[in-house]
């Protein structure tokens, strides 16, 4: 586990550098970083007949976490209708990728401290939905070939345009919304600039129809781009004993990076919703408005009342979060009234 753990953060970096490529590129990242052929077992995959297995050097045999979830989760989705087999074949493909230590040599185009083990990979072709692959002098290249198909598949497209809009848009966005994302996804050849502009375009025109209740790290991250406070330490130094965002967000309930399950943090909103969680929200959202003010000086009064009309203008000020924030402020009490910004309806959806 603490091995994952370390490489949870240099997996989501290196997928945040490729967010303005491509789709295939970032798979691609994906599939092969380290951190993903850790997690997902594939140092563990071994083809049953590669020279790994028929002279003994290891007892590991095939492993199909990785090759189950390329065409589960990044990819396709199981209602592209692919088999049981389809998946036993991605996995075969995958045989051989390995990690090593970042200092020492790599091929080119693979991610630091991945390589691939010829010893270690099935030999021969796959067939995966449909389609041979076989590289008989690079049989690396399989994979690169395979990730090239299923990137530029019309079954992908489909799959994350839903995902993209039900994480940024509603837990059922319209299906005009979903099909505006999807276009945009086939037309740019998996371009995420253009991929990115239709979510936003489709979340814009939806708005007031639909919504979207913040995840604990969009809501934490929020509240200090707000409050200009920089966030606490990730992680406890020696001798350091003040709060740190990975044990404030795990009292949030989405404690980073120990992520439950392979398929990442619930993107629906009824995922985050509960008294408990609210009540934690709230409990940190007056901790750290006392700090912000603490900070301002005389000047929080100030600070917190321009705030507070940015988000509600005077002629709006029957809004919910902003007429108790306003009364709060009115007491001379801007950390409360901080807090209820970030408590509000408006801050919270």
């Amino acid at each position: 586990t603490m091995q994952n753990e370390v490489l949870v953060g240099p997996h989501q970096r290196a997928l945040r550098e490729r967010m303005t490529g491509s789709f295939r590129e970032l798979l691609w990242q994906a599939v092969t970083h380290p951190g993903m052929l850790v997690y997902l077992d594939n140092v563990r995959n071994t083809g049953p007949n590669s020279r790994a297995r028929r002279e003994r050097w290891t007892r590991d045999s095939v492993n199909e976490n990785l090759g189950r979830e390329l065409l589960e989760l990044f990819t396709l989705s199981p209602a592209a209708g692919y088999t049981q087999e389809d998946v036993e074949q991605a996995t075969l493909v995958l045989t051989g990728w390995r990690v090593q230590r970042p200092d020492r040599s790599h091929r080119p185009g693979a991610p630091l401290g991945t390589r691939f083990a010829w010893d270690w990979h099935e030999p021969g072709g796959q067939t995966v939905l449909g389609k041979r692959y076989t590289a008989w002098f690079k049989p690396e290249s399989k994979l690169g070939e395979l990730v090239d198909d299923l990137a530029a598949h019309p079954a992908t497209a489909r799959h994350l345009a839903h995902k993209l809009c039900v994480q940024f848009i509603d837990d059922e966005p319209p299906a005009d919304a979903v099909a505006e994302v999807e276009r945009a996804w086939l037309d740019s050849g998996g371009h995420l600039p253009a991929v990115h502009e239709a979510v936003l375009r489709a979340a814009w025109r939806t708005l007031g129809s639909t919504r979207k209740f913040a995840s604990p790290e969009a809501w934490f991250l929020q509240v200090h781009r707000c409050s200009g406070l920089a966030p606490p330490r990730a992680l406890p130094l020696p001798g350091d004993n003040g709060p740190k965002t990975f044990y404030l967000l795990g009292d949030l309930g989405q404690a980073l990076p120990r992520c439950p399950q392979p398929n990442g943090w619930p993107i629906r909103s009824s995922e985050w919703l509960s008294r408990e969680l609210l009540d934690r929200r709230a409990r940190l959202a007056q901790l750290l408005a006392t700090a912000a003010v603490r900070e301002a000086g005389v000047a929080a009064q100030a600070r917190v009342a321009a705030l507070i009309d940015t988000h509600w203008p005077a002629d709006a000020a029957a809004g919910e979060g902003g007429a108790l924030a306003r009364q709060a402020l009115a007491r001379r009490d801007p950390a409360r009234a901080l807090a209820l910004v970030w408590l509000s309806p408006e801050f919270l959806w």
